[in-house]
């Protein structure tokens, strides 16, 4: 399970490998905003019922939650060089 990010939103994705070799991005979830991305990955709540829609799939939130560090910590350098 992976960030993605394309343009101003965030796309949660995890890697599925088909029964001929190939292996596909499943989006399991999308978020406009940072905010909102980093809301719903510290809220528990969200996280049971992305467990409920998704129950084969295993995450390492906390994983998740340090790839959303990393693109925050980008998106404000470069905040930074548009001044």
């Amino acid at each position: 399970m992976f960030l993605r990010k394309m343009g101003r939103r965030y796309l949660l994705l995890h890697s599925q490998r088909m029964g001929d070799g190939r292996v596909r991005q499943r989006r399991l979830g999308h978020f406009e905003q940072l905010t909102e991305l980093r809301q719903s990955l510290s809220c528990g709540r969200w996280q049971a019922e992305f467990a409920r829609n998704f129950p084969r799939v295993s995450v390492d939130w906390a994983r998740v939650r340090r790839q959303a560090d990393v693109f925050a910590d980008r998106d404000l350098r470069v905040a930074d060089l548009e001044r």
